[in-house]
């Protein structure tokens, strides 16, 4: 007697892998873009933090940063940003930001060479100068233009607004 799978077996086991792969690939893709995602918003967490002293030290200075003409912020990224002559950027990211006269505002946007752009949102946040000179209070927006249009409800709980230009 002939031991081994026969022909209908090996198609319900192929038939069945590709069913749950297909179930699992774009969750798995999903879980990716949110990962990469969250460094975008820590990231920019701490450019918010280099503009808040920046305009502490220059109440009335005007700057850009994070550019190729631009200065660099006191922040140390930590190998989680490349700085050079052309702006600062990650693998998916660059990052632009300019204060004038208290007000900034920070930009990430996903790279136009990367691959995953088209799954990726832009971030910016706006440093608004409080009325009596002291303090600013900081407002985060998610502009999903992206393939995925829940990216931008992924990141609420951090303090973004979402909104859609497609």
């Amino acid at each position: 007697m002939n031991k081994g799978f026969t022909l209908l077996e090996l198609m319900v086991t192929v038939i069945i892998i590709g069913i749950l792969s297909s179930v699992a690939l774009p969750q798995y893709t999903r879980a990716v873009n949110k990962a990469r995602l969250s460094e975008a918003v820590t990231n920019l967490a701490a450019i918010q933090r280099g503009m808040d002293l920046y305009c502490t030290q220059f109440r009335s200075g005007s700057a850009t940063f994070l550019t190729s003409t631009g200065s660099r912020l006191d922040i140390d990224f930590k190998d989680r940003l490349t700085c050079d002559g052309s702006g600062c950027s990650s693998k998916h990211f660059t990052y632009t930001g300019s204060c004038n006269a208290g007000s900034c505002t920070a930009t990430v946007a996903p790279k136009s060479d990367s691959k995953w752009k088209a799954y990726m949102p832009t971030l910016t946040a706006t440093r608004t100068p409080a009325s009596s000179g002291l303090g600013a209070s900081w407002s985060r927006s998610c502009t999903d233009g992206s393939k995925d249009a829940n990216m931008c409800s992924s990141i609420k709980s951090a303090g973004f607004e979402a909104s859609t230009s497609k």
